[in-house]
């Protein structure tokens, strides 16, 4: 066969099919000059038919020299509907530039370094009341809010809620000589201090238990052995009835009734995650790993708060 034969099968494999009484830019009398050969199953008049021959087409060609296919690709493009002399870049410049402008900002936004923060809205908790101004217009939620104090920290010094205001703060319940659950609970509020320890506008608050034992000078010891920062990191004590009170109506860590007495005693695992404005944000279990790196987690997204 000649070589024009080849040619033209090559344009015909690599070509969008032809419809009838069509030529996508190239006229039926064209395609009846290109492949007149009968035996290749293709309609004279250059309908579709010889779509369903392109493979076939394309891998006789290839049996031929790189020089005849370089040839035929040559006269396809000529053809081919989306040559540059069809689809010029004037008419793609519409298209191209915008997509062009959407992915320079892409790759900037990308590689600047500034990603966006992940954010997650925490539950408050506790109770709440609906509050209406004067003119019943007005209705707004009162959450509970933690109330204040005044206890001394392991230097001896009165520390009140002024320490925390506007701050996010982690509270324990322990006492220094717990054998059981306080260590583990320590040792979890070491790995907070440390996640969180250059951030201004956090704290931890550990209140004892046993103020009888846990004086200011035993707390600064009990605070050292975790070489805890206790300008981040405080340890507190004082009356037992205002301790126990704090910790069943101000944190909700215990829900048992009780005064504070000598036979009234709080155990509790949980840590309380307190927000800017002193409410009540989540509550953890201080033994386990997994709870306390969702604390860690969560105190982000309370310090994002306004």
């Amino acid at each position: 066969m000649a070589r024009g034969t080849w040619q033209s099968a090559i344009f015909l494999a690599i070509s969008p099919p032809l419809s009838c009484g069509e030529g996508r830019g190239v006229r039926s009398t064209d395609a009846k000059f290109l492949l007149p050969h009968p035996n290749l199953g293709l309609n004279p008049q250059g309908c579709g038919s010889y779509h369903q021959h392109s493979n076939t087409l394309f891998l006789i060609s290839t049996l031929f020299s790189h020089q005849h296919i370089s040839t035929s690709f040559q006269l396809a493009s000529s053809f081919y509907p989306f040559s540059p002399d069809i689809c010029s870049m004037k008419r793609a410049l519409p298209i191209i530039l915008p997509l062009a402008v959407a992915l320079a900002f892409c790759l900037y936004y990308f590689f600047s370094g500034t990603p966006t923060k992940l954010y997650k809205k925490l539950p408050i908790l506790g109770n709440h009341r609906i509050d209406s101004s004067a003119n019943k217009q007005t209705f707004d939620t009162l959450w509970h809010r933690i109330p204040d104090f005044a206890f001394l920290n392991q230097d001896g010094k009165l520390i009140n809620q002024d320490v925390v205001k506007g701050k996010v703060y982690v509270v324990d319940f322990f006492f220094t000589t717990c054998q059981s659950i306080c260590p583990i609970m320590s040792k979890q509020l070491d790995r907070v201090a440390k996640a969180w320890g250059n951030e201004n506008d956090f704290k931890i608050l550990s209140f004892t238990v046993d103020p009888e034992t846990d004086t200011p000078t035993q707390l600064k010891s009990y605070a050292e052995s975790y070489k805890a920062k206790t300008n981040q990191w405080i340890f507190l004590t004082g009356e037992k009835p205002k301790l126990y009170e704090l910790a069943r109506k101000g944190y909700l860590l215990n829900m048992e009734e009780g005064d504070g007495g000598a036979d009234d005693f709080i155990h509790t695992q949980n840590f309380a995650l307190i927000d800017k404005q002193g409410r009540i944000r989540g509550f953890y279990d201080g033994t386990k790993t997994d709870e306390v790196d969702n604390l860690i987690k969560d105190i982000d997204f309370a310090l994002q708060e306004k």
